[in-house]
């Protein structure tokens, strides 16, 4: 079977399949996959993302926590992809970071989505031993496609209350006015961050109490200088 090509269309086609997926399985569990812990909420996503992958010919991996070295930080992404999983010497990737904004919650996980970008940008740059061993040993990324994914299970109950105003969807598509709620100037540095990315926005067909799941997502790609192997 012939591959896809692996465009920046293609990319938001398997998105977009993974998030028509969620708000299914969102559906039929009746709400669970979004409640609970935000750890426990994210998984949900990434699984659904993921699988959506694989259902697509691509190679998965959930990546170790490489920590910074004299810190407790973990440099860990949600998912990364192996675009291209036929290939022996080059690889293309998608690095994903995933989170749940919801209305109580627009002060930590803006920082949270800052700090997601922050790991998509410096992945590629990874010093040797800082990346899955198979990308050191056996082959090269030559692309890397950066996607954040923000899952919004409570924008109906906000545009009830602030009618005029607009949503974190709607200002994520156009960029214009500012979301009600939100430390403006952390606005405007997700702004300048997703401001030359591919975004897009999913809401899903179901209805919970007058309230839509919602998904928002923006991807980057970035060409790496691939040097030449020597063969013995």
């Amino acid at each position: 079977m012939r591959r896809p090509l692996l465009t920046d269309a293609y990319i938001e086609n398997v998105l977009r399949t993974a998030g028509d997926n969620l708000f299914r399985q969102h559906n039929h569990s009746l709400g669970y996959l979004l409640s609970g812990k935000n750890a426990i909420a994210e998984a949900n996503v990434i699984l659904q993302l993921a699988s959506a992958f694989v259902a697509h010919g691509h190679a998965v991996w959930a990546e170790s926590p490489f920590k910074e070295d004299g810190e407790n930080a973990c440099k860990r992404l949600d998912l990364l992809v192996d675009l291209s999983p036929e290939a022996t010497e080059t690889a293309t990737v998608l690095l994903i970071e995933a989170n749940r904004l919801t209305s109580v919650e627009k002060k930590t996980k803006l920082e949270e989505i800052i700090d997601d970008y922050e790991r998509l940008r410096t992945w590629p740059d990874r010093a040797v031993g800082q990346t899955p061993m198979f990308f050191d040993l056996y082959m090269q990324v030559e692309r890397a496609v950066s996607v954040l994914v923000v899952m919004i299970p409570d924008e109906a109950a906000v545009r009830a209350v602030l009618p005029d105003q607009p949503t974190f969807s709607e200002w994520w598509q156009t960029l214009s006015a500012q979301p009600p709620g939100y430390d403006t100037s952390r606005i405007e540095e997700l702004k300048r961050i997703i401001a030359p990315m591919k975004r897009g926005v999913l809401r899903s067909p179901f209805s919970d109490g007058g309230t839509r799941l919602t998904m928002v997502y923006a991807l980057l790609g970035r060409e790496l200088t691939v040097v030449a192997r020597k063969h013995h």
